[in-house]
């Protein structure tokens, strides 16, 4: 009885959830408090607070939390929480390779990502991942969206990102990229890039 009345009086509240919500990202979690989250999560799988609590816990950089965080890589409620979670375990947690294959779905796409969020998410992370590793099914997807036919607005957006991610996995890191690209309007910007997906398009015969 104890014991039971003890996990009763440990058990998140929505109260206690609010509370920690509120603390500056930048403060951290302790591990109890973080497990605090993911056990409300548990309960509460659907709350309006779920990009909040995963940024938290993203910021953890434990990977204990990966198995909850794992709910959300195709959470088409919300394609920015999709996002977060396929980031935070790739990334953030350090599990790329445990992953892979919701990062590959991601990269195809999913219907009801209209505005790529988690798309462009994928691309990213697979431009870091490239950088440090081989992987030739992964390098021709970031150069088939590079290469692409003009489209919308909000697929160019998506293009932007892969060509960025291009320049990262061959070599270029973020701070040189920016200096390089300050100032350039979207054609000086492509071809700019335009050597770096031919150096990534090379690769896909390596990986």
């Amino acid at each position: 009885m104890i014991m039971s009345d003890t996990i009763a009086s440990n058990a998140p509240t929505a109260a206690s959830v609010e509370q920690l919500l509120q603390r500056p990202l930048s403060l951290g979690l302790a591990a109890r408090e973080a497990d605090m989250l993911t056990a409300y999560l548990a309960e509460q799988a659907h709350t309006p607070q779920l990009h909040t609590i995963l940024l938290h816990l993203s910021r953890t950089g434990d990977a204990r939390h990966a198995p909850v965080v794992a709910r959300y890589v195709n959470y088409s409620d919300d394609p920015m929480v999709a996002a977060l979670a396929l980031g935070t375990l790739c990334s953030e947690f350090g599990l790329m390779e445990k992953y892979k294959e919701a990062l590959q779905q991601a990269l195809r796409g999913y219907a009801w990502d209209s505005a790529y969020d988690v798309r462009k998410r994928a691309v990213t992370l697979a431009g870091e991942y490239l950088a440090k590793h081989k992987d030739a099914w992964l390098a021709t997807r970031l150069v088939e969206i590079c290469n692409a036919p003009k489209g919308d607005f909000v697929f160019e957006s998506l293009r932007d990102t892969a060509l960025v991610a291009a320049a990262l996995a061959t070599g270029l890191t973020s701070t040189e990229n920016f200096r390089a690209t300050a100032g350039l309007n979207a054609q000086q910007k492509q071809r700019y890039y335009h050597d770096y997906v031919l150096k990534l398009s090379a690769r896909r015969q390596t990986g």
